[in-house]
């Protein structure tokens, strides 16, 4: 076992009052061999800044994908997240989000369509760390075969986030 390695490391910086939204696409051709990619993204809202992501991933079906997201969230912002995967033998979601100022909102969504052997992980973690903050999460998947899918939602509140809705 020797696959090709793909190394994705993206900081986005997102100042005071701003917007955006970010399209990130995975895809990769059958019978081309074994690959694996290995994507690490950090994301700083600044106050009130607003942030919309999907992410789609589509690669061969004996690709490997492993992604990490840490997200950083500072007063009144908001992210929201849509996490789609269609290939890959083993796939594995990691999204990380520190609500860290007053008044923040955070969706996450995610879609898995899993097939033949694969095997779909996502394991979200969200940390309340300041009152008056919220955070959504909806993740579904479907699987036929011989596939497998795994969801770990963890949702931390500290005492003095108070007034939380999770």
């Amino acid at each position: 076992f020797n696959p090709a390695t793909f190394l994705n490391v993206i900081l986005f910086l997102f100042g005071k009052n701003s917007s955006a939204k970010i399209l990130e696409t995975y895809a990769g051709e059958a019978n081309n061999g074994e690959y694996f990619t290995n994507a690490y993204s950090q994301i700083v809202l600044d106050e009130n800044a607003s942030v919309e992501m999907v992410k789609l991933q589509n690669e061969a079906l004996d690709s490997y994908h492993i992604s990490n997201v840490d997200v950083i969230q500072k007063r009144t912002s908001n992210f929201s997240s849509y996490n789609v995967n269609f290939g890959g033998v083993i796939v594995r979601n990691n999204i990380n989000v520190n609500l860290e100022g007053t008044g923040t909102e955070t969706v996450l969504n995610g879609l898995s369509l899993g097939k033949e052997t694969q095997h779909i992980d996502n394991h979200t973690l969200i940390s309340h760390n300041n009152p008056h903050c919220n955070s959504h999460q909806l993740y579904k998947s479907i699987h036929d075969g011989k596939s497998r899918g795994v969801f770990n939602g963890k949702i931390f509140v500290k005492q003095d986030a108070q007034k939380t809705n999770a």
